[in-house]
């Protein structure tokens, strides 16, 4: 009787444990099917998404190529806005490129966003005069451009909007894979990003680690060295590190650490 119950004890815990399988199995098949990868267009030099601006104090001249723009192939070509330097070329991964989609289209929901509609819920919304717009197009089966005028300043003003939310978000995204391409490709930013890190644990051991999205901006002196500047901004706390490379490869890169915190005043 007791190895009879035993037998049974057992059958049942293993159709349990067939049925939680099943359960987590037919889970995991509905969260894969629910990020599809992005159709991408046949022609591999295609452009899959680009970032431009327009207006402000300084337009820049017609004909002018995008600020960024990324191929279906993942070639990246970066340029500035002003001056003669060369567009700068960089290849990322498919994988790269459909993160990089998945994030624009289905995380910041691209394709339902509605310039007029969005400014309608904008209370006491005015024309910014000179303001620089934004344009973002994104062409993956179906093709999308959106220009919004003074996009960073509204987005300031109404933090509640989630649509200019993710709109700055976007922005964000496409000007960082720019900032990570002059610097000659993600390897060596994490190489900066290491030594930026280490010298913020040495100082200031409580401070949380800086992570590659918090690559700000990359600085070219007259010298040619070149500094790396991450920056993040928390609720409690500001961290900025500056990572200046040697002019003798010798030498170690001198590293700058700005950590402030936000004291509540009595």
């Amino acid at each position: 009787m007791q190895r009879f119950f035993s037998i049974s004890l057992l059958v049942t815990s293993f159709i349990a444990a067939l049925l939680i399988h099943s359960l987590f199995a037919a889970e995991a098949l509905f969260a894969a099917e629910g990020s599809r990868p992005i159709a991408l267009p046949k022609n591999p030099k295609a452009v899959v998404v680009s970032l431009d601006y327009d207006g402000g104090f300084a337009s820049p001249p017609p004909g002018h190529p995008p600020v960024i723009l990324v191929r279906a192939n993942g070639t990246v070509e970066t340029s500035e806005l002003f001056g003669k330097k060369k567009p700068k070329r960089f290849k990322i991964s498919a994988k790269e490129v459909e993160s990089l989609l998945q994030t624009i289209i289905n995380e910041n929901k691209f394709f339902e966003k509605d310039v007029a509609s969005i400014q309608k819920k904008l209370k006491g919304n005015r024309h910014i005069a000179d303001a620089r717009g934004t344009i973002i197009i994104v062409n993956t089966g179906g093709k999308k451009k959106i220009h919004f005028p003074a996009l960073s300043i509204l987005a300031q003003q109404f933090k509640e909007n989630k649509e200019l939310q993710q709109l700055v978000a976007i922005e964000k995204l496409l000007l960082r894979l720019k900032i990570i391409v002059q610097a000659g490709g993600k390897k060596k930013v994490i190489k900066w990003l290491k030594i930026a890190n280490n010298a913020l644990k040495k100082k200031y051991p409580e401070a949380s680690m800086l992570k590659l999205k918090n690559l700000h901006a990359i600085r070219l002196n007259k010298k040619g060295k070149r500094s790396y500047i991450f920056h993040r901004q928390q609720k409690k706390t500001v961290t900025t590190v500056t990572v200046t490379t040697p002019s003798n490869k010798k030498k170690l890169p001198k590293t700058t650490v700005v950590y402030n915190i936000y004291r509540p005043q009595r």
